[in-house]
């Protein structure tokens, strides 16, 4: 037996086959459908005129208005606040909290590594290229040096509403 939706077509089929006489049982075993499905579109067409569906209620969201609100001001204030905190706040998971923010335009972003640099070394550089504006470079090798941390902290994640 199945267990799907009936589609309109096979709805159809059991108010044909229930017009030409035929009991719930019999319909049943001719669609191989349960008798209480047969029953159930049978019973709405007498009472209804309509094999359509019935409008559901939305289901309920695991987030409120004024909760989600409340995320997005507070993303305003400080948008490195971990998902995670909400998720615990309102008993709901990361992902939930994820889920909403996104639904209210609130993405999530890395932000861009930006070093900062002191009046000194600005001047140092500009230094630089002017003592060497004309040297020749082809035969030169750059070299970088690599910064590793030992903290935990890696980049940090950051939430922000679009355009901002």
């Amino acid at each position: 037996m199945s267990t799907r939706n009936l589609n309109h077509e096979e709805r159809n089929q059991i108010i044909i086959l229930h017009g030409q006489g035929l009991n719930i049982s019999q319909i049943a075993v001719e669609l191989n459908l349960q008798r209480t499905t047969v029953r159930r579109w049978v019973r709405r067409y007498e009472e209804e005129g309509s094999l359509t569906e019935r409008v559901r209620a939305p289901r309920r969201r695991a987030i409120n208005e004024e909760q989600l609100h409340n995320m997005i001001v507070s993303y305003q204030e400080s948008p490195f606040t971990p998902t995670r905190s909400f998720a615990q706040e309102y008993e709901v998971s990361m992902q939930t909290i994820r889920n909403e923010l996104h639904r209210a335009g609130v993405h999530h972003r890395r932000p861009a590594k930006k070093i900062i640099f002191t009046q000194e070394q600005k001047a140092a550089r500009v230094r630089f290229a002017r003592e060497y504006r004309d040297f020749d470079f082809t035969y030169a090798i750059f070299s970088d040096e690599k910064c590793f941390r030992s903290s935990q902290q890696g980049r940090r994640n950051l939430w922000r509403i679009d355009n901002t």
